[in-house]
């Protein structure tokens, strides 16, 4: 099983599976720096909530299968702001509505 690093952000990567079809294939393991991520079946699938500027280690499995390890670092961040920082609670009572827009 292969893959390629088709997007890169500072919290997100896109890949992709080379020659496993269109749009859809057999269910495979995730696994970000040895631990597992998740399971897709998806030919082109983002993963998401990464840190800025760190370093992982990429695999999928399938069974028996393991891809190569792909080790990449996600941008640097510019700007990083904490909304919580501008009043914002995030306990689903309280409205954060303007402290998000502040």
């Amino acid at each position: 099983m292969k893959a390629d690093i088709i997007f890169k952000t500072s919290r997100r990567i896109t890949i992709e599976l080379l020659d496993q079809g269109i749009v859809k294939t057999e269910p495979y393991e995730i696994l970000l720096n040895g631990s597992v991520y998740g399971q897709s079946e998806k030919v082109v699938q983002s993963i998401g909530s990464l840190l800025p500027d760190t370093e992982y280690t990429l695999e999928l499995r399938r069974g028996g299968e393991c891809s190569q390890p792909i080790v990449f670092r996600t941008e640097k961040e510019f700007v990083t702001l904490n909304v919580r920082d501008f009043g914002a609670k995030g306990d689903g009572s309280q409205d954060d509505t303007p402290f998000i827009q502040a």
